[in-house]
């Protein structure tokens, strides 16, 4: 089958509008904003992150299960950046019942708890 060339002049290239000179060439009126609440680079989070997925994987040991509730007892707000998704609870929950206790514990006063509790409601039936 032969090809048939492209028929079609090429669009023209607009000038840009003012609006848009702005986006070209910000000046220094733009500045970054910076979320002080985030953790940055803690290294108590690391530690808890690379747990909390192990033990999304399988079980983990005593001595890793004291480390993260250890941690979360110094700070009960690293649980809200550790990246748990309620369709990630059910596993927690097979592999190291006890650590999704407290994480769940760790999350009652978020708003957000309704959506892991769902997903157990679910998980049971």
């Amino acid at each position: 089958m032969a090809q048939v060339p492209w028929l079609r002049p090429k669009p023209g290239i607009l000038p840009p509008s003012a609006s848009e000179l702005k986006l070209l060439h910000p000046g220094p009126e733009i500045s970054l904003l910076w979320n002080s609440s985030m953790p940055s680079s803690d290294p108590q989070l690391k530690v808890v992150r690379d747990l909390i997925t192990r033990a999304l994987a399988g079980p983990l040991l005593p001595a890793q299960q004291q480390t993260i509730l250890n941690l979360l007892k110094q700070d009960p707000k690293l649980v809200h950046h550790i990246g748990l998704q309620p369709d990630q609870l059910p596993a927690l929950v097979e592999h190291t019942p006890v650590l999704a206790y407290e994480v769940l514990l760790c999350m009652l006063p978020n708003k957000k708890i309704h959506a892991y509790f769902q997903v157990g409601q679910l998980s049971d039936s």
